[in-house]
């Protein structure tokens, strides 16, 4: 009742309603330890710890900070990675290593499967159809990056003057 009653004086976002610069810095942490809590895996994947490990850290921040500043619609990079990467992950390499693994003789305590000659055609044409979607749309959205077409698509590389103006 008391909700119903008082909803046209509550702003959509709360975080509007309190006053100064609070909302910001909420947003601005969780950023930045999101960034590095994705990145403790890859980083951790590195040598032991010395001036090699340094200086790779140090150069994938930049090559991050470089995309972030070459692409600034993170839509568009988005794209590139749904029709190269995700495309093969979900489409191409099931089904080949499906295939694979039943024409695996190596270990002889696994029974023997066969795959029959439709579902074999079946897995090929999924392949195809993926090859296919994942080349084109790869293509479509490397041509996007490369030639932008709206106002907010323009890099920091190619006009400084018109960077963060809006």
């Amino acid at each position: 009742m008391c909700y119903s009653t008082f909803l046209h004086c509550l702003a959509p976002n709360k975080l509007v309603r309190i006053s100064g610069h609070v909302p910001v810095w909420p947003s601005f942490v969780f950023l930045l330890y999101s960034f590095v809590f994705l990145c403790i895996p890859l980083y951790s994947s590195l040598p032991g710890f010395g001036p090699r490990r340094v200086v790779l850290r140090t150069a994938m921040v930049l090559v991050q900070m470089v995309i972030g500043l070459a692409v600034p619609n993170f839509d568009k990079i988005l794209n590139l990675i749904g029709g190269s990467l995700i495309t093969l992950c979900t489409f191409v390499l099931p089904p080949v290593m499906y295939m694979r693994l039943v024409e695996d003789r190596s270990d002889k305590s696994w029974p023997q499967r066969t795959i029959p000659l439709w579902e074999k055609v079946y897995l090929i044409e999924i392949i195809c159809v993926g090859l296919c979607g994942g080349i084109l749309s790869t293509i479509t959205s490397a041509y996007e990056l490369i030639n932008p077409t709206g106002e907010g698509d323009v890099s920091c590389f190619s006009s400084f003057s018109k960077c963060g103006v809006e």
